[in-house]
């Protein structure tokens, strides 16, 4: 899927690949945030999705129409050989098929066009478990096309130290959201005030990021009279494959939430609403409007989700899990657990409850530790400085001529 973009002759071409879909992914949504910050500011922006696999009803059908978007993405790439002073980016999954499908191009064009700049951006966590086999080798030797490659965090960069990737041409860039922060005196103000707090969570709804668990715990609470009011939402689409394989128990998963829904909105105390997604607007009010942001992911390529950062700027307490990079994000502003039973979920979040002056503190530190590290001008910064080192690269070759 192409599109548009204005271009400038006085503007530095970056040709930009990301992954987009039917389902909203981090991945996505952090080069989008790239996009949005730094197109037209000295950048112009030729933009190309790479496409997923849409599952549909007719399998035929949805893989005809992906082969044919992946030939077309291939021919895009290739109309690159006979571009001057080319910079592509490239969000590189790291799956088998991502390998193939961006991967083999990539080193297509590394050996026909040497001097082409490539920066490679990866954001999924999985390959930092992965043991020897032919896919790290596949996708090390891709990684080493690049002339830059970016990840989110120290632990990542460790990783490909050992993969004998050269430091210099690895950089960390944090994630940010484009969310604007709240102030301090907001968190105050909301947690002080309220009669009953709100506790969210938000992703797409399938079972690896927790949702099951958290419905779960908020059950558990519902069934106990010594626990403070509160109010609970769940935000999110299910994905087409939890709607057609996942079942809970012997119930069809919508099943079980309408059920769940009804079970424990009879409480007297907790309410909890089901909002199937929210974007813009009405996300950053449901993000402001809550206190507390569960995110209890048992996703195995689950590296430093966008959500938690969102929530982080929203003056949201972080109750989440320990995986990918989430710990090295959060570290000690928000409440780390290792494991994701609803049992202790809903034990941690009934300690929440019942302390706001500890909420509170674990607010303020996060919104701190959001504004030092992850905010959007840091973002923007490092990736300006990322482009221009590759357009200059392209100048100074010129000049050297």
């Amino acid at each position: 899927m192409l599109v548009n973009c204005k271009l400038s002759k006085r503007n530095k071409t970056i040709y930009f690949f990301y992954p987009g879909g039917e389902i909203l992914t981090g991945q996505e949504l952090a080069s989008r945030q790239i996009l949005e910050l730094l197109d037209g500011d000295g950048y112009s922006f030729v933009t190309h999705q790479i496409p997923t696999f849409e599952r549909q009803n007719n399998r035929l059908t949805a893989s005809i129409l992906y082969i044919c978007q992946v030939v077309t993405l291939w021919l895009k790439m290739l109309s690159l050989i006979f571009v001057s002073k080319l910079v592509v980016y490239v969000n590189l999954g790291q799956s088998y098929t991502a390998l193939f499908r961006e991967g083999l191009m990539l080193s297509f064009l590394r050996a026909v066009r040497p001097g082409i700049r490539i920066v490679i951006s990866l954001h999924g966590n999985y390959f930092t478990a992965w043991p020897q086999s032919i896919k790290k080798t596949l996708f090390n030797k891709i990684l080493k096309r690049a002339n830059i490659i970016t990840v989110l965090g120290e632990s990542q960069k460790d990783c490909l130290r050992q993969w004998a990737i050269e430091e210099k041409n690895i950089r960390v860039t944090p994630n940010s959201a484009i969310i604007e922060p709240v102030n301090e005196c907001d968190i105050k103000a909301k947690i002080r005030g309220k009669q009953r707090l709100q506790v969210l969570f938000l992703s797409n709804l399938m079972s690896a990021k927790g949702f099951t668990e958290y419905i779960e715990a908020i059950g558990i609470l519902s069934q106990r009279s010594d626990i403070p009011e509160f109010n609970a939402v769940l935000c999110g689409k299910f994905i087409k494959t939890e709607l057609q394989s996942s079942l809970h128990g012997s119930k069809p998963i919508q099943q079980w939430l309408k059920d769940k829904l009804t079970e424990i909105n009879s409480s007297p105390k907790i309410s909890l609403e089901w909002i199937e997604g929210a974007y813009g607007e009405e996300k950053k009010t449901l993000f402001r409007n809550s206190d507390i942001f569960v995110f209890p992911s048992r996703y195995k390529i689950e590296a430093q989700p966008i959500v938690i950062l969102e929530a982080m700027a929203s003056g949201c307490v972080i109750l989440t899990s320990n995986v990918g990079l989430i710990c090295e994000t959060v570290s000690d502003c928000g409440i780390i657990i290792n494991s994701t039973e609803p049992g202790e979920i809903a034990h941690q979040l009934e300690l929440l409850l019942c302390n706001r002056t500890k909420c509170e503190k674990l607010a303020l530190a996060g919104l701190k530790r959001y504004s030092d590290m992850f905010n959007k001008y840091q973002y923007r910064n490092n990736w300006d400085m990322i482009f221009k080192e590759l357009t200059d690269e392209h100048e100074k070759t010129r000049l050297a001529n």
